[in-house]
């Protein structure tokens, strides 16, 4: 079976034929049912397919709503025929959801960059101070760390 389309009619996926009685209809959906279910298909749309076929299976084996989901079938495909062709409309391009581990990975770049941040300060503050022995060492590894820990939290917010 296919994945199930929008046009395609509960008979079509249930694969029976419009003139199909309840019993056939009851040992498709059975069928479909037991070959597709979520706990027996991996398939990533085994859900959808599942909920597909149940909405089937409660509207044919209803006389009731089986009658008026023919009936919207039969004025759906007349309209089809009277109306002019539209071309489909144009796929738009849409961002991907974001993954679930974009947030733990920008919290991880700003704890790295205030890390760095705060190792550059301790290089002030425990660091070499101005003498003799005087060499600005410690100095040109504080600017390091606070450059890249404040590099590392843009480059984070930016993502």
């Amino acid at each position: 079976m296919t994945t199930p389309h929008s046009s395609m009619s509960f008979y079509e996926l249930l694969g029976v034929p419009r003139s199909a009685d309840v019993d056939q209809i009851k040992r498709a959906y059975r069928a479909n049912m037991a070959a597709y279910h979520p706990d027996v298909n991996p398939a990533p749309n085994a859900t959808r397919l599942t909920a597909l076929l149940n909405e089937a299976w409660e509207t044919l084996s209803d006389p009731t709503k089986r009658a008026t989901y023919d009936s919207s079938l039969d004025s759906h495909r007349a309209d089809a025929y009277s109306t002019p062709h539209r071309p489909a409309p144009e796929p738009t391009q849409h961002e991907p959801p974001a993954s679930p581990r974009t947030l733990a990975t920008k919290l991880k770049a700003w704890a790295k960059g205030l890390v760095l941040i705060a190792v550059g300060v301790w290089f002030v503050i425990l660091g070499d101070k101005p003498g003799p022995d005087y060499n600005g060492w410690f100095v040109f590894l504080f600017w390091v760390c606070v450059l890249s820990g404040a590099y590392t939290i843009a480059k984070a917010t930016k993502r």
